[in-house]
């Protein structure tokens, strides 16, 4: 008995408790009223404790005129107390047609749902940078907005937040934009360029869908999966970028892109899924472009049979047929087998690999016999440095690096054969030697593009035409890196390399290719005084026919022996 008698007490004090902390509670919300009045054009919602205002906007579109530009003032006043506005509210401006430019103050940090939902001649807002959140639908079928900036603090766009802004050509995105919603800036079919900043980590479903005007992409090495439909129907879509983070390009996420020509993709891409680049349910009077190629990297482990599929409906049914005329596997048939790849599509595959898939009984298309780039090659060596990976490589013998450079000698390392052939890194200048049928070095890209190439020990490489600067070292026709002086212009042709120094008055010295290595043991180039009709001279105007160690002149020029 007195155990349930201290049980009672007990709860009989929690309950006391409770009701004092909901007395409490009360009477400081009572404390807190919203009050309610017109300032200006619009209405607010004004709380008397924080003293923070909503711009509310019930009932406030009758003196308002679409020429006219609305600013809405950092504080409002009533009954002698000021108030600070902190947002505009959820359905503020809903359907208010006749609202044509807004200006919002510095003080505003939020925008409330379905804000300026249907706002139809709305043509120009200014977004303070203050402002940190937006909310669903906030700018939902504002049609007439031509330009938006957003502010960089924003992290997120919600739901249909810019869906249906069908007059949107220019759209200035966060830069620490993380996460994009269903729908978020989808049917913006006017919008003429989409830069995804590098913070972007995740977009859902038909993020991006209908932007018809789009011309390229370039997707940043942030996000691990396309959604689906996240870019289906860009119409103008002609290039793709597929960052290596890119782990899964789902359903339709770049279906009924009408004029795509490149889709570049990068290792470390696993899943490809239905109809991911496909066509659908377009009449043959379409102009649908059709690519040449396609580059699956060996990292693959899955590709939908659609996924470059595309179909036309007619009377007679749906005559279906591959976007794609060629797709490349950029893998070996170990690579093959280890990933344990379900691949719905014939592939065609490197010189190398084409018997190994054969004789184990998986039948490919033919060779890879369509490249990104072939460069023209006669002479039996060459130099090379491509802006993307060269994951396939046809008609190289040998490919070498700088492995150091000592004194009047340059040795190189031979790069190391994958099973496919030689790989070539993004940026990187090499030397090679050329395979004797060959005409050609021919390439197959993957990965994103570099800016500038990289340099190796004084080793400089080119992604455009050049005239090589003074003193530095360009390979000739006669199989020797020439010295570029004062009197003669070498061009460097775009993909190649030249030696750069930075010496000067060191003579006409050329550099020759040792491969054998019969001198020095090390494969390497070997500096040497370039011969020629023209008497030598030493420093005191003697003659002189044999060449030891010193500084000589030749056509008035000094040079070094060592």
């Amino acid at each position: 008995m007195r155990n349930f008698y201290k049980y009672a007490m007990e709860r009989i004090n929690l309950l006391g408790s409770l009701v004092l902390i909901l007395f409490l509670y009360n009477s400081s919300m009572a404390d807190a009223k919203i009050i309610e009045f017109g300032y200006g054009c619009c209405s607010y919602k004004c709380n008397t404790e924080t003293r923070e205002a909503i711009v509310d906007g019930a009932d406030i579109f009758k003196s308002l005129t679409t020429d006219r530009v609305v600013k809405i003032p950092s504080t409002v006043k009533w009954d002698q107390v000021t108030y600070t506005v902190k947002s505009i509210g959820a359905k503020a401006f809903l359907n208010c047609d006749s609202l044509g430019a807004i200006v919002l103050p510095p003080t505003i940090e939020s925008i409330g749902d379905s804000a300026f939902m249907d706002c139809i001649n709305l043509k120009s807002i200014e977004i303070p940078n203050s402002v940190k959140k937006l909310g669903v639908a906030t700018f939902l079928y504002c049609r007439s907005l031509v330009k938006l900036e957003l502010p960089d603090d924003i992290t997120y766009i919600p739901k249909s937040c810019l869906s249906l802004c069908t007059g949107l050509e220019e759209l200035h995105l966060p830069s620490k934009l993380e996460k994009v919603g269903y729908e978020g800036v989808a049917y913006c079919i006017r919008l003429k360029k989409l830069e995804l900043p590098s913070s972007l980590k995740e977009i859902e479903d038909f993020g991006f869908t209908s932007s018809r005007s789009i011309k390229s992409l370039r997707i940043p090495n942030s996000l691990r999966v396309i959604p689906e439909g996240c870019f289906e129907d860009c119409d103008s879509l002609q290039v793709i970028d597929i960052p290596s983070s890119v782990e899964e390009i789902t359903e339709y996420a770049f279906a009924n892109s009408l004029s795509l020509k490149e889709i570049h993709l990068s290792e470390g891409l696993k899943i490809i899924g239905v109809r991911a680049f496909g066509m659908g349910g377009h009449p043959l009077s379409y102009n649908i472009t059709k690519l040449e190629k396609v580059n699956i990297p060996a990292s693959v482990i899955k590709m939908h049979e659609t996924a470059f599929q595309a179909y036309v409906t007619s009377l007679n049914g749906n005559k279906y047929y591959s976007r794609v005329s060629e797709i490349n596997y950029l893998g070996s048939y170990s690579d093959y087998q280890k990933n344990k790849i379900e691949i719905g599509a014939s592939l065609y595959v490197p010189e190398n690999q084409y018997e190994i898939f054969w004789n184990n009984k998986i039948y490919p298309a033919g060779r890879i016999w369509h490249f990104d780039k072939v460069i023209k090659s006669t002479a039996a060596y060459g130099t090379i440095c491509v802006p993307r990976t060269g994951a396939y490589v046809s008609g190289i013998n040998k490919l070498y690096t700088i492995a150091s450079i000592e004194g009047q000698y340059i040795k190189l390392k031979e790069v190391e054969m994958t099973p496919i052939g030689y790989r070539l890194e993004a940026g990187m200048p090499y030397i090679y030697e050329k395979k004797t049928n060959a005409n050609s070095i021919s390439i197959c890209y993957l990965n994103e593009e570099v800016e500038t190439p990289l340099i190796d020990h004084a080793f400089f490489g080119t992604f455009k035409d050049i005239y090589a600067p003074k003193g530095s070292y360009v390979l000739q026709s006669d199989g020797k890196f020439h010295i570029v002086d004062a009197d003669n212009k070498i061009k460097v042709a775009a993909n190649h390399c030249y030696f750069n120094f930075s010496w000067s008055g060191h003579g006409i010295v050329t550099y020759s290719l040792d491969f054998g290595g019969e001198t020095t043991g090390v494969t390497g180039l070997k500096q040497s005084v370039e011969k020629n009709n023209s008497p030598i001279y030493d420093l005191s105007g003697r003659r002189v026919s044999t060449l030891s160690n010193g500084v000589y002149i030749q056509n008035g020029k000094k040079f070094v022996v060592k």
